[in-house]
């Protein structure tokens, strides 16, 4: 079976951005794969047993990670309660965790999914929650994502993976800071499972691998193929691209104005991105000419 995937690659440069694939290999199977639960204690039945557990040390007085007995939430008996507090504003320091570190087969294909709640969603006027949910393979590559929550229904959230290398994978969610007001974020979690669902697929790409993946990759058309993006949730001034030209070289200059303080510019963004169609097994290599500039 053949599989085709649509990804987003986000292009914070200056210059020229080149993809260019490495591998093609093409492998297929149709017979049906039994399904191998690979975490232990995924509900939280057995409390915190075989979870490793993380909370910063600014945060350890009011930070909790707490199993909690059933509720309309729960899928069993009882189920996990994340809180990050408002004190938490350092994105890099400032966050918790639960995981497990697991032994992985980089030739198989993996499920990573939870149950989630966002319990305090109308209690402030911030418009989201951020849980992050990743898997760390053992030659520190993640797979995995920030996933937005807007209200406080009960979602099931996941994402599928192979993991680079064999070895052991930590794979846990996390709450770090908040996305605009720093207010305390709570969230209810269960039936966190990592599933074995198959063997690695490989699907030809059919195109030159030499070839670059990009269309108008040294902006000789301006922004022609390019999508525009960015995030400004404190309104600052001055977040811009635009596309200069020097002596017929044109580049992308991105800018990005400085803060008044560390956590001002928290969840800022802009950039550019396209759209492109990748094959599922294959290896792709991202490269970009890039030249930061201070004021």
């Amino acid at each position: 079976m053949k599989k085709k995937v649509n990804i987003i690659l986000f292009g914070f440069i200056f210059s020229t951005m080149l993809i260019q694939f490495t591998l093609c290999r093409s492998i297929s199977s149709s017979k049906p794969y039994p399904i191998k639960l690979i975490n232990t204690n995924p509900g939280f039945e057995e409390g915190l047993d075989n979870w490793d557990t993380y909370i910063a040390p600014a945060i350890q007085g009011s930070a909790i990670i707490q199993v909690r007995n059933k509720t309309k939430f729960t899928e069993g008996n009882r189920h996990l309660l994340l809180k990050l507090p408002k004190t938490a504003v350092n994105n890099q320091e400032h966050y918790i965790h639960v995981g497990q570190n697991l032994k992985l087969n980089s030739n198989k294909l993996y499920r990573y999914s939870v149950k989630v709640q966002w319990i305090n969603a109308d209690n402030h006027n911030i418009s989201n929650a951020v849980v992050s949910i990743w898997a760390k393979n053992a030659d520190g590559i993640f797979n995995g994502n920030d996933v937005i929550l807007k209200d406080n229904k009960p979602k099931k959230i996941g994402f599928k993976f192979t993991p680079d290398s064999n070895g052991k994978t930590f794979c846990y969610i996390a709450l770090l800071t908040h996305p605009k007001k720093f207010i305390d974020t709570i969230i209810l979690v269960d039936d966190l499972r990592i599933e074995e669902t198959g063997k690695r697929e490989f699907t030809t790409d059919p195109r030159d691998q030499k070839s670059n993946l990009l269309k108008n990759p040294s902006f000789d058309h301006g922004f022609k193929n390019w999508i525009k993006t960015y995030n400004n949730p404190h309104n600052i001034d001055g977040l811009n691209q635009i596309i200069l030209d020097s002596e017929n070289n044109k580049r992308l200059r991105l800018f990005f104005p400085k803060g008044k303080n560390s956590t001002h510019l928290n969840n800022t963004w802009t950039g550019i991105f396209q759209k492109i169609k990748l094959y599922s097994g294959n290896s792709y290599k991202i490269s970009a000419s890039i030249h930061r500039q201070f004021p």
